[in-house]
This record gives C-alpha cells, structure tokens and sequence, in this order.
C-alpha cells in the first residue's frame, strides 16, 4: 500500500512510533508543515515538509503565528494550511490524517475526490461541536465526516465525541496509541540524568512530563509540594523533577521561588524523545494532575503510558479520557485538589507495597493494551478492511 500520514504542524515522534512498523511492508510517507512543532530528526518514515503561511509569522515570533492562526481561524475556519497538499497524495491508496476540523484533513478530502484514495481520520478530540463556533469550519467539517471511510477514535470518550457528532457507529474503531516497550521498560535509574539535574541515588523523586500550562494542573503540583515539603512525618528526601515547555513556565518558576522549592524542584525544558525511558526511569512516582476545561480535557496521556510501561506508581485525576487509560493501575483523584493530592502523594511515599503494586499493575496493563507494536498491527488491519471492502 502507498500511504500518506498528513499530520500538519503536529507531526511527533511519540506518535510515529505506532507506524513505523508498517514502514517494512507498505510506502509510507508523512507530510508535515514547515512550522511544525516538534522535532523530526527521530522519526524512523520518510517526512515531507510542505510549506504554510503561518511559517511566515512563526519567523517573527510564536506569538505572532498563534495571532495570524487565530485570525484565519476566525475569519476563515481555517489555519495549517498545507500548500500544494493535494498534489503530493496523487497515488496514494489511503491518507490518513487526524481530526475532523483541521484544513489539512479538508484537503485531503479534495484529494480523495480527485484521485480516489481511502481516506482514515484519527481522533484524540472528545469534546463534541469543539470549535464549531465558525461556520466556514463547520461547513468543512461536516464534509471531512462525510467523505471519511473509517475513524481511529483513540479512546472511548473520542468515539462517543464522534456519535454524538453524526458518525456512524460501524465506521467508527477505537485504537489508543502505544509506546514501543522494549525501550519504555522497567530501569535502574540512569546515573547521568540523576548527575545532570544534580540529584541523589537515595532521593524520592516524583516526575512530571507535559506541557506547563494551568489544565495540567502544574500549580497544583507545585502546592502539594510545598506541603510535603513541611509534613514532618516524611522523613525521605522528596524530590519533584518537571519536564516540559509552556506559556506558564515563568509562573511556575515565580512560584517556586516564592514557596522556597529551588532545593526541591527541579524543572527542565523538554527532552529528545529517545531519552524519555531514561527520564521515566528518574520516578518513584508519575504525576499528571489534569484540569478539565470548557475547550480541553485530556484526550489521552501519552506521558501516563510511557510511564506505566516503565512500571512507576501513577497519580492522575478524573479529567477527560484518563481513566481509560489508566484503568484500575493507578490512583485517580478530583482535578484541582491540591491538599488531596498531598495525601495520596504521602500515602505513596510512605506505602512501599501499594507502591510496588501499582508499578507492577501498571506495567502489566501497558504490555497489554499500549504496545506500539500490536497497534501497528490493528491499523494496519484497519488499512485493509478500508481498501479492500
């Protein structure tokens, strides 16, 4: 099969990772933007960078490409813009973009209709009618739905998104994304990350990897922090390491001053890819404290199935799909509850069985349901039953 991965600007590694395989049996080609915003350099397909106006203005600045995308968005219904998209799927047997309102999924639309190519559309979103507050984009939308031969919902929450949006059930499989397990996997703890963000072999280190922005709930974080950091009865040398890049990251970075944390917390910008298992391997406990929102809950958590495929104890919130992903290996609180947070962060310290539990349940549920190589298999299936029905 010749097949096309359009991703626009959101092209990502950690994504790719559940495709490569298909790469030694199929022609596969992904198609990003010369904006994109993550790094391609690991991504193990063939990449092709199409160039979008917005380049233009993230030259000058991010501030201004996120301005001329709201602009267009507004008055338009579009942003992401992919030029000369249409001619490069000549050929292709499926495109397989990633949701439903996004112009570059429009344009794949139009190449279908052209060349008569298959058309798959994966959806994290699960939040129903998100965005559909400018006509032209609802009028694109509804055409993407239309021509579309099969959506990848990857979660429960995006498939019900979906019907609630019109789709038809039957056209609709859910498939989540996996991590490759033979990297993300049970580790000693790397030495020379422990050396780099000088901490100590003996120090309890709580992680967190996301965007640092107010719905992960990193305040929050910070709060529990700064109370286990005056629980007397913690007598471990506790220890928070955060990853990550956002606009919240100077709030953040006042707040830990203004707390008395620069001994405690560490906060780094984002790693390469490849080094994450080594920085999964840092954690006696993983943290993502989501906050739902009325434009955003988490769609999915690839940071939560990086790290019950590396076996840590889990404490995440009830925002979104979490809990199907994390299912029963984890602890799931109420967002925005940073004292409850504390406790169960506490009881965690202080519990070395339920911590060791957890890990292993983790572990366990990642290598069943979250193994990058068993979802290459399944859409790959879905890429058959597609073509050949």
């Amino acid at each position: 099969m010749n097949i096309a991965i359009v991703r626009g600007p959101f092209l990502n590694k950690w994504e790719m990772q559940n495709f490569e395989p298909l790469a030694r049996r199929h022609n596969l080609t992904a198609f990003t933007t010369t904006s994109n915003f993550y790094p391609l350099n690991e991504i193990e397909i063939p990449v092709k960078s199409l160039f979008s106006p917005d380049k233009l203005f993230y030259d000058i600045s991010p501030l201004s490409g996120s301005f001329f995308n709201g602009v267009t968005s507004k008055l338009f219904g579009w942003k992401y813009y992919m030029c000369g998209l249409e001619k490069n799927l000549e050929g292709m047997d499926i495109i397989h973009t990633a949701e439903t309102y996004h112009t570059f999924s429009y344009e794949a639309v139009a190449a279908k209709k052209k060349y008569g190519s298959k058309i798959i559309v994966t959806v994290w979103e699960n939040i129903p009618f998100r965005g559909d507050d400018v006509v032209w984009r609802q009028r694109r939308k509804r055409e993407v739905i239309k021509q579309t031969d099969m959506f990848i919902a990857v979660t429960r929450r995006a498939k019900a998104a979906l019907i609630m949006e019109g789709v038809e059930e039957s056209k609709i499989r859910v498939v989540p994304m996996g991590v490759d397990i033979n990297r993300f996997r049970p580790a000693s703890r790397d030495k020379d990350i422990v050396r780099k963000m000088n901490l100590n072999e003996n120090d309890f280190i709580l992680l967190f990897v996301g965007r640092l922005v107010w719905e992960k709930g990193i305040y929050d974080l910070v709060y529990a922090m700064k109370r286990l950091s005056m629980d007397r009865d913690i007598k471990e040398s506790v220890k928070l390491v955060i990853i990550g890049e956002g606009k919240e990251k100077r709030g953040i970075e006042r707040l830990i001053l203004k707390l008395g944390l620069r001994e405690q917390i560490r906060l780094y910008h984002s790693f390469p890819y490849a080094q994450m298992p080594e920085v999964h391997s840092l954690a006696d406990i993983f943290i993502l404290p989501s906050i739902p929102t009325r434009q955003w809950q988490e769609q999915f958590g690839m940071s939560l199935v990086e790290s019950m495929a590396c076996g840590k104890a889990i404490i995440s919130t009830l925002c979104g799909s979490i809990p199907e992903v994390i299912g029963s290996a984890g602890i799931l609180i109420n967002p925005a509850d940073h004292l409850l947070l504390y406790m169960k962060i506490k009881e965690l310290i202080q519990n070395d069985v339920l911590r060791r539990e957890m890990g292993e349940r983790a572990y366990a549920r990642a290598r069943e349901l979250f193994d990058a190589a068993k979802i290459s298999s399944k859409i790959e299936e879905i890429y058959t039953e597609v073509l050949y029905k």
